[in-house]
């Protein structure tokens, strides 16, 4: 698929909805017309959700709904709760290169997450914990600060968010970036609201790593405007480092109307040399795209159709990835969601280990 085919492909998409006049994951946040705050205890989203997360999943999300006395199922008292989500899979992949099958089960994902509220629901410790895949690992480990106004300020080991926080980590977006559930970082964010729009501003170690061993950061800025049934936003980071210095773009927005709720990013991530690798201090910007149609059939059911788009140098004609997906979530009946997806990645010629179909069947247990 060419560069130009990936742009009609946006036009034709855009034309679509504009001929209509259409007016956690992302696309739940947009089809509510609320934050991720809404749902989740972590004001930039993902992880833990709040009461009200808890019965948009009980009421709301499953095809058949439960009764919402027990959203709370896991809170053990005024100043503790718990939560946790499972993705087990099994799924069957295929490249280019071997022309042979892998298939299998496995744990994706699984999290336990855990809120201390210290005597006052405006000062909290918040711990999101990966027990597997591998060994436990420490994703967020937050003291979470919030004030009267919507404001917030968070500081520890955190998250931060650049464009849309959807779940799919293996999204362009998500791994070119480097702003993923597996990239955590250490530093601190300041979040604020003015009437229909939200801002937060973090700066961090810039190292994903535990402590610093220099004297450069990662700094970030990023905000979304609520317009309706139309929301658009923008986020810029800086990333020092010795060797490359990074500085990301990035332009999102969604919009809903009837059952269908499209979302697109675009993002640009240049990459500096600084001449202490190879010493010809060579820029290398790249250029990352993503566009997701949901569409909700009935209640329980959705199908999600999404393509992205990577160019790792713009300077270099032909040597993008493109990856499209198409996936069905069902969720019968509260706390179990069932996903059946396919997706295909294609490469240059010469990156025939690139080219990859893979089939898959998810069930995601989430409190």
């Amino acid at each position: 698929m060419s560069k130009n085919l990936f742009l009609k492909f946006i036009f034709v998409a855009a034309s679509v909805f504009s001929a209509n006049q259409a007016k956690a994951e992302p696309y739940i946040s947009i089809k509510t017309n609320q934050p991720c705050s809404a749902c989740h205890v972590n004001p930039s989203g993902g992880g833990m959700r709040t009461s009200y997360g808890n019965v948009y999943g009980y009421m709301e999300l499953p095809a058949e709904s439960s009764d919402a006395n027990n959203f709370d199922f896991a809170k053990v008292s005024e100043f503790i709760q718990f939560g946790g989500n499972l993705r087990y899979d099994f799924d069957a992949s295929k490249d280019d290169a071997t022309d042979k099958t892998a298939s299998g089960f496995g744990v994706e994902s699984a999290q336990i997450y855990t809120l201390i509220k210290a005597g006052r629901d405006d000062l909290l410790l918040y711990l999101d914990q990966q027990v597997s895949p591998g060994t436990a690992l420490s994703r967020e480990a937050l003291l979470i600060k919030k004030f009267d106004n919507g404001d917030y300020l968070k500081v520890g080991k955190m998250m931060p968010s650049l464009g849309l926080r959807i779940e799919d980590d293996g999204a362009f977006i998500r791994q070119v970036t480097g702003f993923n559930f597996d990239n955590s970082d250490n530093g601190i964010e300041y979040g604020l609201t003015s009437g229909s729009s939200f801002y937060n501003f973090f700066i961090t170690n810039g190292t994903s790593s535990v402590t610093n061993d220099d004297n450069k950061f990662q700094f970030g800025a990023r905000a979304e405007y609520f317009l309706g049934d139309f929301r658009i936003g923008g986020a810029a980071v800086i990333n020092q480092g010795d060797e490359v210095d990074k500085k990301i773009l990035a332009l999102f927005a969604g919009y809903h109307w009837n059952n269908f709720t499209i979302m697109g990013e675009i993002d640009t991530v240049n990459n500096q040399n600084n001449g202490t690798a190879n010493g010809n201090g060579e820029d290398i910007t790249e250029l990352i795209g993503l566009i997701e149609l949901n569409y909700e059939t009935s209640k329980g059911h959705n199908i999600k159709v999404t393509t992205e788009y990577h160019d790792p140098d713009d300077d270099f004609k032909e040597d993008h990835r493109i990856r499209n997906s198409v996936v069905y979530e069902y969720t019968p009946y509260s706390n179990i969601q069932l996903r059946f997806g396919y997706r295909e990645r294609e490469a240059p010629p010469q990156f025939p280990e690139q080219n990859l179909e893979r089939i898959f069947v998810q069930t995601h247990f989430y409190f």
